[in-house]
């Protein structure tokens, strides 16, 4: 059960890590803004459930993996300026 949660868990902590460190102008507006403060927020409520729901040591996997989600999301960002320029 636990790990059904955590899969899209690792994606969604991906698309945050590339949408707040990617350089595109349409991530600069008001509308990029908002989208970056949500999926930042839904990584908090997730990581929140975690805790309620599966305990203590289920809930800092769960940071864990969000954080990963995010460095991996950030590599493939970097990867992405590097080979595409």
């Amino acid at each position: 059960m636990p790990w059904s949660f955590f899969i899209p868990s690792f994606f969604l902590g991906m698309i945050t890590g590339f949408s707040v460190f990617s350089r595109g102008r349409k991530f600069f507006t008001t509308v990029g803004f908002i989208a970056k403060s949500l999926l930042s927020t839904i990584c908090f409520i997730l990581i929140f459930i975690a805790f309620w729901k599966f305990g203590l040591l289920m809930g800092l996997l769960e940071v864990c993996i969000i954080f990963l989600g995010g460095n991996v999301g950030l590599l493939i960002l970097h990867l992405c300026l590097k080979y595409i320029k």
